[in-house]
């Protein structure tokens, strides 16, 4: 095949990557690298799209022969890294990454996935680890100061060391620099719910659902947001809850324990009308999207928030006219909110497992 050729089919498989086609970026790459078996182009890209379709052993079978083809090329090791920690194989992955830095230190490609590769607890351990995290993404703005990723490796590092203003204002810089970018959109959407700002993670997760609707980050960040959501207010029924029961051992007094309930009522539904609004407000029109689309998402949380509006309405109900039944239910509801929220949480956890396996986390 003459050398143009060779570079268009390259190059084709490349866009049809870059869009999400990658089953037919590999129908395209395989009877190319049939006869070209020793085209290492061809083959990183094969090794990145084997594993966007989930194929880990294929895609590190292709990006082990690149590395040996160009012994002296960094991207290759680059591409090889990605495929070994999706593979879980990530003490190979980071020596892999630590030999494309030491064949091209200055590369932005390299430093990001050299970052990427040690992000982590106990990556690199304690306070050598933070220096020479600061050190390389500080040297990657250095190298590429208005270059997106610079930025967002900057942020990565920010947030693992557990600096979220700092790693807002970088997610903020990077995403003005490059606002289409899922995988940025995607991680500022995580450091949002970890500061607790719904609205916004609702917002990055619709607004990616309505253009990917398939997008398994997507889906899966917007239960986290909301499960997050639901374990705050959960947080304020057991403590609600708690000193109920504090109160009937200490006083016996009844008349207390209702005017108590009734308080506490009355808080909650004003700290969860704040919270509803306050989401609704800055989610710029995704907060019901959200919502509505919950039962598809995750039956668990619908549940979670279907039984925590029926226990406020039993608090607000035992508030007005108390009764043995009513603390009987109460307690059935809390007790089947609680399951279904950990329910919950443990798809999560299984989701994110997969996701990372697959190299998409």
């Amino acid at each position: 095949m003459p050398e143009d050729n060779a570079q268009q089919v390259i190059a084709r498989a490349h866009q049809l990557s870059l869009i999400g086609r990658d089953s037919a970026a590999a129908e395209l790459l395989g009877p190319y690298l049939a006869t070209h078996p020793e085209d290492a182009e061809a083959l990183r890209l094969m090794a990145h799209v084997q594993l966007a379709l989930g194929r880990p052993e294929l895609a590190l079978s292709a990006a082990e022969r690149a590395a040996r083809l160009s012994p002296g090329d960094a991207e290759p090791l680059v591409t090889l890294s990605y495929v070994l920690r999706a593979a879980g194989r990530v003490l190979d992955a980071r020596a892999a990454v630590e030999e494309a830095r030491r064949l091209d230190p200055l590369s932005v490609r390299v430093l990001s996935a050299w970052i990427s590769a040690h992000l982590g607890v106990g990556s690199i351990g304690n306070w050598g680890r933070r220096r020479r995290l600061l050190e390389a993404s500080e040297e990657l703005l250095r190298i590429a100061p208005d270059e997106a990723v610079s930025h967002h490796m900057h942020a990565l590092v920010r947030q693992d060391l557990g600096q979220p203003r700092r790693a807002d204002a970088a997610y903020r810089r990077a995403r003005a620099l490059d606002p289409s970018d899922p995988l940025i959109r995607q991680n500022h959407a995580v450091l949002d719910i970890e500061m607790n700002r719904f609205g916004s993670a609702l917002a990055s997760n619709v607004t990616r659902l309505a253009t990917e609707p398939d997008s398994r980050i997507a889906m899966f960040h917007l239960r986290a947001t909301v499960n997050q959501m639901l374990r705050i207010v959960w947080i304020a029924l057991f403590v609600v809850g708690n000193l109920a029961v504090r109160i009937v051992d200490l006083q016996r007094d009844f008349a207390r324990i209702q005017s108590f309930i009734g308080w506490s009522a009355a808080v909650l539904w004003i700290l969860v009308i704040i919270m509803l609004v306050h989401t609704a407000a800055t989610s710029r029109g995704a907060f019901l999207r959200a919502f509505r689309s919950l039962p598809r998402v995750d039956l668990a949380l619908t549940v979670t928030a279907a039984t925590f509006l029926a226990l406020l309405l039993g608090l607000t109900a035992f508030a007005i006219a108390p009764s043995f039944g009513l603390v009987v239910a109460v307690c059935v509801g809390y007790l089947l909110g609680l399951g279904a929220l950990g329910w919950s949480w443990l798809g999560l956890r299984r989701t994110r497992e997969e996701l990372e396996r697959a190299g998409e986390l």
